[in-house]
């Protein structure tokens, strides 16, 4: 079972600010010529410490952003975490990055956090219609997870696949 709190500030900076900026970068870095190309001369840091800095601009309590970490609920061992944008317009919630370490991947983790942040989603935000994400097209492990957790495509764009999970409605 997996135990999920609020991020501490010390986290946040930890997890978030490097550890999420960095593999962000290094995902971008992989459609490097494409994406300069298309961000007209923008290098991958330079666009990831731009799109951070206005999405993170008060820090941890940046609006409509939740950061999460995930514990074993047995040892209180850190087993990833996962941060959440609720969009502007109110009608999705975007998985903003979600992280399994390594030796607990392949577990089912994954899938136990994904449904728990669904779940919270159904409840706290009622308004909202779906789930939605974008991954990087590299990143197979992630696409299979999330289409097995029902995740439709919906636009593919250099480098990366949008999907999304609508809510049913009664």
């Amino acid at each position: 079972m997996l135990k999920i709190r609020s991020m501490t500030e010390a986290e946040f900076e930890r997890i978030i600010l490097k550890q999420s900026f960095e593999a962000y970068v290094k995902d971008i870095e992989v459609y490097k010529d494409e994406f300069i190309k298309h961000f007209k001369g923008s290098t991958p840091r330079e666009f990831a410490d731009n799109q951070f800095k206005k999405m993170l601009a008060e820090g941890v309590r940046s609006p409509n952003n939740t950061f999460w970490t995930v514990l074993k609920e047995e040892t209180d061992e850190e087993v990833g975490h996962l941060w959440y944008t609720v969009l502007h317009d109110k009608s999705l919630c975007l998985l903003t990055d979600i992280f399994v370490v390594k030796k607990y991947r392949g577990q089912g983790f994954g899938t136990e956090i994904l449904h728990y942040w669904e779940n919270h989603v159904k409840q706290s935000h009622p308004e909202l219609k779906g789930l939605y994400l974008s991954v990087f097209n590299h990143n197979e492990r992630a696409k299979n997870l999330y289409e097995r957790y029902g995740f439709m495509k919906t636009r593919e764009s250099f480098g990366t696949t949008d999907m999304v999970k609508e809510f049913r409605t009664n």
